[in-house]
């Protein structure tokens, strides 16, 4: 008896410990992160996730974004990623181009281009704007997802 109080205790901190060091679903609009010595610049976030519905809601510089819409306006040019496996392996794009990096998965994961990190929460996606380069240059999809890396899942074609 004595056994499975001290059980039901140590799941009942446990959880308590994860819900409180877990992040928080819920983000600010218009966090925006620019780098200029970087490959991308982040031009804007997504936001919140909704715990019943699988809703997400993105900000697109002044506008705010339902999922539905983001797909739709970013139809072509969106990388989907589940558990870092992407059907679109290879995509060719002009810089200053805006795309869509988006998590299809319910996990967390860290997307990687050239390097440069961008996390998304389960059911998650963000607006990128792909920087300007004087010649081509490749930039390499590298995708993490809990402590397993997968390394050039996808590439983009940086035309000037």
């Amino acid at each position: 008896m004595y056994v499975a109080a001290i059980f039901v205790i140590g799941l009942i901190i446990g959880a308590v410990a994860y819900s409180l060091a877990r992040p928080s679903i819920i983000k600010e609009d218009n966090q925006t992160t620019t780098s200029d010595s970087q490959d991308l610049s982040v031009t804007a976030t997504t936001t919140d996730q909704q715990l019943n519905q699988q809703k997400r809601v993105g900000t697109d510089i002044n506008k705010k974004l339902t999922y539905q819409q983001a797909i739709e306006m970013f139809e072509g040019h969106r990388i989907q990623f589940d558990n870092c496996f992407t059907l679109q392996t290879s995509m060719t794009f002009k810089g200053g181009t805006q795309i869509m990096l988006d998590n299809r998965s319910p996990d967390p994961q860290e997307i990687r281009l050239d390097g440069v990190v961008h996390r998304l929460w389960g059911y998650e996606f963000k607006i990128l704007t792909l920087r300007r380069y004087s010649g081509l240059h490749t930039i390499k999809i590298d995708c993490q997802v809990n402590d397993i890396m997968a390394y050039n899942v996808a590439q983009i074609l940086v035309q000037p």
